[in-house]
């Protein structure tokens, strides 16, 4: 076949590439979850869940045996809790990211479990509104937590965190810039911030 490009000393490499497909593995062991899971997963066409565990040993060997790009674990899992899980997965398929989407809210189990080197931790309450977010942030290697965990700092600082978002407005006319600097003021001390 002729290659136009190539004749016309242009590169035969295409501009547009197709996206690679996302290899999931999703484990919890609650039928009804899984399937709101996969559910959301599938609003993005290159997300592709591949298996689904059902406990620990499970969600161990289906890493190890397919090396899915993420694994989303429930923390309680039966038999072995995604936690203890987490850290066979690491050492059998190290190049997986981990989400944990679990019901547990507490300070102590997010610190715990993102101690396994899972970048997400995703509160079931949140899953509707954070799940997409959080693959998204996870699958470039940055942290996500669901915004209801509010007080959770990470300690951890090579992960690279999201800078503060601020508004840049200017103003031809010093006037306006003046009057719209004291309604902000006002708002903020009547909000206390």
């Amino acid at each position: 076949m002729c290659n136009l490009f190539a004749r016309a000393g242009r590169k035969t490499e295409p501009r547009l590439r197709l996206l690679a497909s996302i290899r999931i593995l999703i484990a919890d062991d609650h039928e009804g979850w899984r399937r709101q899971v996969r559910s959301l997963l599938q609003a993005r066409p290159e997300w592709q869940v591949i298996a689904e565990a059902l406990d620990g040993p499970e969600a161990i060997q289906k890493a190890e045996e397919l090396k899915p790009d993420l694994v989303v674990l429930d923390i309680g899992l039966p038999r072995l809790n995604g936690i203890e899980a987490a850290r066979p997965i690491r050492e059998l398929s190290p190049s997986s990211k981990m989400i944990f989407l679990s019901g547990y809210n507490s300070l102590d189990v997010v610190e715990a479990a993102l101690s396994t080197s899972a970048l997400g931790y995703v509160h079931k309450t949140d899953a509707q509104n954070d799940l997409l977010a959080a693959v998204d942030a996870v699958l470039r290697g940055k942290q996500f937590v669901s915004r209801s965990l509010k007080g959770y700092e990470s300690t951890d600082t090579s992960v690279e965190k999201t800078p503060n978002c601020h508004e840049v407005l200017f103003y031809s006319v010093d006037t306006v810039l003046l009057d719209r600097l004291t309604r902000f003021i006002a708002t903020a001390l009547t909000k206390g911030r």
